[in-house]
């Protein structure tokens, strides 16, 4: 029997929660919406398995039923994330859940989820700022029903993914809503063969509603072809503010888009932050016609173009961009560069004004001579923390898509042990080495990225205590003397990091190699002291000699003119 919000709103003034709910940790949960809990953070979860604690489990009994009063009485929930909704309670949750006006999020991954149902909440809470709407068949009653929802709204972020959304469909019904969408910041429209006709519209919609609140449009795999990647553009011409954008999967585009794109980016108004043309099958001809417009975006500092099947001739045209050294992170995955190509990275990975942090180079044909480019390329790099790597064939090979000779060479990248010298110089940035296949890569060279996490000096410190327990003083015996505090500071810092890298070296060793190092100073230090000091009384002398000859020349010739 179907119960009212009349039934709730009568018994919530005496009810005790533990006899209403399946479990203590509803309970819980209810008292916490009902009280504003401080330990609350304001989100709710309707899911199976509960494994976190704002998790509320749907069982027997009553609980969505008053989980959706006390949301609709609530004035603080902000977050509600449906995972799990039973289609014999929705009724009673809904008539709960449309009083809310507090809620700003709402997720839902539910199919049997009826958005006709939950209309008048769109009406009453004037809060609600994000939609999302993912992995359930949304249809064409649905997407009515939804446009219907959105007119009623004024969002900054929308979500639609995996909801079989076809071009009509979304065509006829959320196109439009959408371009009415004045305060609109973030767009999301993901796995949904909108195709060139929903492309089309949407960019018609943006044009003549003229949205320029967009930050993020993110249309990953949805079908575009060249027109409508075209009409999206011209929509997008009032976007000012946009940052990301995101096109991947999106391999129907061809060199005429790709080159409407490149205009696009040397537009005024073009100013992005983060692009990924992953998946695209851009190809070396799609790379120079996109480079022109990818050159001019001098805020860009993410930059996906993985798994586009072009090679060393399009990997250097990007690489010879001007604003390639301002790039943060670049994902060149699965494309067909050979090693010419990854040396061709040493100027941009070596130059002082790099700024890349994470580089992706997943299935990529390394091979020997391909791992030996890019470790030469990243020497001397100061500015890489993350490196994620797998050989093209990794599912043939053990060892985490490398062989073990190709791992000595991120070995040596991470410390190099052929002398104190190369292992100060060695990568002390990298703390993380992904892999396709596994998230973590032999343990030696895990023990490097550990120590790379505690600081540069630390990690560059620890490194040389552990594979040089002998330090030869001898080459800074050109300083002379004023190595010597340098020298004392250098095993005081030592001491200071002894707990920070207690797990590689101990205290006794590091006291030990000081100790040996002192020894070796004192005992060579006064030979060459006495060297210095007999060829300083040499210098001296002759010094004497040189001043009586002139002084007897100054005397002579004084002499001479009196007489």
């Amino acid at each position: 029997m179907t119960r009212d919000y009349a039934y709730y709103e009568e018994r919530a003034p005496t009810v005790k929660l533990e006899d209403i709910t399946s479990s203590d940790l509803n309970a819980k949960l209810l008292r916490w919406i009902k009280d504003d809990n401080p330990e609350w953070n304001k989100a709710i979860s309707l899911t199976v398995d509960r494994s976190d604690e704002t998790d509320f489990c749907i069982d027997e009994g009553d609980d969505l039923g008053w989980l959706g009063f006390f949301i609709g009485q609530s004035d603080f929930i902000k977050e509600l994330n449906i995972l799990h909704l039973p289609a014999e309670q929705i009724d009673e949750f809904v008539a709960g859940l449309n009083r809310n006006q507090s809620m700003k999020q709402l997720d839902i991954l539910s199919d049997e989820f009826i958005l006709e149902k939950i209309g008048p909440l769109f009406r009453v809470n004037k809060n609600l700022t994000d939609l999302s709407l993912h992995v359930f068949p949304i249809g064409e009653d649905g997407a009515r029903n939804l446009a219907l929802i959105l007119d009623n709204t004024s969002l900054e972020s929308i979500s639609l993914e995996y909801n079989d959304l076809a071009g009509e469909d979304f065509c006829k019904e959320i196109a439009m809503t959408l371009g009415r969408q004045t305060r609109l910041k973030k767009l999301r429209i993901n796995d949904n063969r909108i195709g060139r006709v929903g492309c089309v519209l949407l960019g018609e919609a943006l044009a003549r509603s003229r949205v320029s609140s967009l930050r993020v449009l993110l249309l990953c795999d949805v079908g575009i072809h060249d027109d409508g990647l075209q009409a999206l553009i011209a929509g997008l011409a009032y976007s000012i503010d946009l940052e990301v954008l995101s096109l991947n999967g999106n391999s129907m585009i061809t060199t005429t888009g790709l080159a409407a794109l490149s205009a696009f980016f040397q537009s005024r108004n073009c100013d992005l932050r983060e692009l990924d043309l992953s998946y695209m099958n851009i190809g070396d001809d799609g790379m120079n016609c996109l480079v022109p417009g990818l050159a001019t975006l001098q805020s860009l500092r993410e930059l996906g173009i993985g798994w586009n099947r072009f090679g060393d001739e399009g990997l250097q045209t990007v690489l010879d961009m001007p604003n390639a050294t301002k790039l943060e992170e670049i994902n060149l995955s699965g494309n067909r560069f050979t090693a010419v190509g990854l040396a061709s990275m040493s100027p941009l990975l070596q130059s002082e004004s790099c700024l890349l942090k994470k580089l992706y180079l997943l299935r990529t044909n390394f091979g020997d001579d391909g791992v030996e480019a890019l470790g030469s390329a990243l020497a001397g790099n100061k500015s890489l923390t993350c490196l994620s790597v797998s050989s093209s064939d990794v599912f043939m090979t053990e060892s985490y898509g490398f062989v073990e000779s190709e791992w000595k060479v991120f070995k040596r990248i991470l410390c190099d042990t052929s002398s104190i010298n190369n292992t100060y110089l060695s990568n002390h940035t990298i703390t993380e080495v992904g892999t396709l296949l596994l998230d973590h890569p032999p343990p030696d060279i895990q023990t490097y990225l550990r120590l790379n996490k505690t600081s540069e000096k630390i990690a560059a410190q620890c490194k040389i205590l552990m594979h040089h327990p002998v330090l030869d003083m001898k080459p800074f015996f050109q300083w002379k003397l004023k190595i010597l505090p340098l020298m004392i500071d250098w095993f005081n810092r030592a001491h200071k990091s002894c707990d920070i890298c207690k797990d590689w070296i101990s205290e006794e060793e590091t006291r030990s190699i000081e100790l040996h190092t002192v020894y070796q100073f004192i005992r060579d230090m006064p030979m060459l002291v006495v060297k210095t000091h007999c060829s300083q009384k040499k210098s001296r002398s002759r010094k004497r000699k040189i001043d009586l000859r002139r002084s007897r020349r100054i005397s002579a010739k004084t002499k001479l003119h009196c007489d």
